[in-house]
């Protein structure tokens, strides 16, 4: 008669054991590699609902911030970091809000969008802003919200929360991805998978 310790060191146990595990890493790569071919077309899912995994896996891709849309998102930060010293009605504002206006028509006419193809959101960025300053241009829109007029009038607080719960998320989406000597975009993901 077989005892249990017999049979769990026969071959035929520890081979069933070892396939699992077979099945189990290949399962994990399938997940992995499904992943990877569907990364960029739900980066927006990811980067809103769990923004740590963009974190670690936009340089697997090469994806970094857009250069134009990150200097604009760090001059509305530098405008409400002066806002809270000088007010809103300094000159030291007024200079920022000067160079926003400026930016915002530069990236309504250069459209930094358009090499992520997410030109979307920047039609998304216009019309919300349009309808937020009841302006039928966007140039006219962004001029409007970016003055102390505006920001006075409709409140300081409550304008540059829409600001960063409306418009932010969808200008943070924006990203420039590195393209490698051949002309194709980066993608590390052989580093990852290789192990698998």
């Amino acid at each position: 008669m077989t005892s249990k310790t017999d049979i769990r060191k026969s071959p035929v146990h520890r081979n069933r054991w070892f396939e699992r595990l077979i099945a189990i890493l290949a399962l994990l790569n399938l997940c992995l590699v499904f992943f990877d071919l569907t990364y960029i077309s739900w980066r927006d899912f990811y980067l809103q609902v769990l923004p740590n995994v963009t974190q670690l896996y936009d340089p697997i891709k090469g994806i970094q911030p857009h250069p134009e849309t990150q200097n604009y998102l760090n001059k509305v930060t530098e405008l409400e970091e002066q806002v809270l010293q000088t007010g809103l009605r300094s000159p030291q504002a007024e200079s920022l809000l000067g160079e926003l206006r400026l930016l915002s028509h530069r990236m309504i006419g250069d459209n930094p969008f358009d090499v992520a193809n997410k030109s979307s959101a920047l039609a998304k960025i216009k019309n919300e802003i349009r309808l937020r300053t009841n302006e039928q241009s966007a140039r006219d829109a962004f001029t409007s919200f970016w003055s102390q007029a505006y920001l006075s009038q409709m409140g300081w607080q409550s304008e540059i929360n829409f600001f960063n719960f409306q418009i932010q998320p969808l200008i943070n989406s924006n990203y420039y991805r590195d393209i490698a000597k051949f002309g194709n975009f980066i993608n590390r993901f052989w580093l990852i998978d290789l192990p698998l």
